[in-house]
């Protein structure tokens, strides 16, 4: 009877150790960070960007993020600013648009060595209830070019652009997607000392691998 009940024991210790072995080991990140295998993985995932500021937060579906050539595309959705509802309704005077309606647009852009460089595809007016209200196409070459004027070039930091690109590099290296990131302390000094720290400060922004799924045919 012992060496029955001593075999099963060590069967019983066999099967944890199997099970054990045979999952992956989560990443470790701290309270509120979001695994690397949700991001650019197909399934729709929304993240806040700005969270303490209810006019500036902008979503992410960090799930829709993937390369195109060496820009990368995803969905990012607005609240409906005061703003923004007077822009649209100067596009379309005879737009309705409901108590919290959001707009969405696909976006594509270019995680740069000093800021990312971004464009907008589409833009879709969403109801509370998903149901699309109107839907804009863009001139891609256009938005492209207007984006890559020299005014229009910004810089990394906690804003929903560098957003992207900051989870796009998180999935590269593997790692918990952590947000906001820490702060630039390069000095505002015209040195070799302060171009190194600018350069290895934007260097986080960038991704070193591909994201999601190949575009469509």
């Amino acid at each position: 009877m012992l060496a029955i009940a001593l075999r099963g024991h060590l069967v019983f210790l066999a099967m944890i150790a199997a099970a054990c072995h045979s999952k992956p080991k989560p990443e470790v990140g701290p309270p509120g960070s979001i695994p690397s295998i949700e991001i650019a993985s197909g399934t729709q995932r929304w993240v806040e960007t700005m969270p303490t500021d209810p006019l500036l937060n902008a979503k992410v579906d960090i799930g829709s993020l993937r390369s195109v050539g060496n820009e990368i595309e995803y969905l990012i959705e607005f609240p409906m600013v005061f703003g923004t509802r007077a822009a649209l309704l100067e596009e379309n005077p005879s737009l309705e648009i409901p108590e919290g309606a959001t707009v969405q647009y696909r976006e594509r852009v270019t995680c740069t060595a000093k800021g990312p460089v971004n464009y907008p595809l589409a833009r879709r007016l969403v109801a509370s209830d998903g149901r699309e209200i109107e839907r804009t196409a863009y001139d891609v070459d256009k938005k492209r070019a207007e984006a890559q004027a020299p005014s229009k070039l910004g810089s990394h930091g906690p804003n929903p652009r560098s957003f992207v690109c900051w989870a796009g590099a998180s999935k590269c290296q593997a790692k918990a997607l952590v947000w906001p990131p820490p702060p630039n302390k390069t000095p505002l000094e015209h040195s070799a000392r302060a171009d190194k720290m600018d350069a290895d400060y934007n260097a986080q922004f960038m991704p070193a691998c591909p994201l999601g799924p190949p575009p469509a045919k």
